[in-house]
């Protein structure tokens, strides 16, 4: 199963150009049991409102479809996302502003782990994984992108790169040329 940033990722189904369902697994330390997650993320083209993207992710039952998990969610917990959203802004060539806010429940058990120390975790879980990101976005744009993401914007057989990199120029904000990352 592919990694990205650490965690197991798996596309159950792809839901249009901008929705994809994702399996993600979550290693948990000792004593607890992994977790996985099963959601819905999809994007939202908001360039003329607030010149980015709008990601909005939310927890789906995989009992309700017929999706085949991976084997690692077997006696894994199954937690969930209430409800996330994600802004992402272009602000230069090379800059953006990514802003996120969750609502996600893992499912601890809150008379093993008191409530400061799983807010104190998640605090620290999500600073280490938006610095995993950038570190990420970072080697993209010193290294190139993967093959196989630079061969999708070669092809681009939905014509989805040439309208965003397009309405994105026009946008009022950035500088131009938006420069995306090959």
């Amino acid at each position: 199963m592919p990694k990205f940033m650490g965690l197991d990722v798996k596309i159950l189904e792809n839901r249009g150009i901008f929705g994809k369902l994702i399996y993600m697994k979550l290693k948990m330390p000792f004593p607890f049991r992994n977790r996985y997650i099963v959601f819905d993320a999809s994007a939202v083209d908001i360039v003329d409102e607030r010149d980015g993207f709008l990601i909005l992710i939310r927890s789906e039952d995989p009992s309700i479809g017929k999706y085949d998990l991976p084997k690692s969610s077997i006696g894994a917990v199954r937690g969930e996302i209430n409800l996330a959203g994600a802004v992402c802004r272009p602000t230069g060539i090379e800059s953006h502003v990514f802003s996120n806010v969750m609502n996600m429940d893992l499912k601890m058990p809150g008379y093993i782990v008191p409530s400061w120390l799983i807010n104190y975790l998640t605090k620290k879980v999500v600073w280490y994984a938006f610095d995993a990101f950038r570190a990420k976005a970072a080697e993209f744009q010193h290294a190139g992108l993967p093959s196989e993401y630079a061969e999708r914007i070669d092809i681009d057989s939905t014509g989805v790169y040439k309208n965003v990199s397009l309405r994105l120029e026009r946008s009022k904000f950035p500088p131009l040329p938006i420069k995306i990352a090959t």
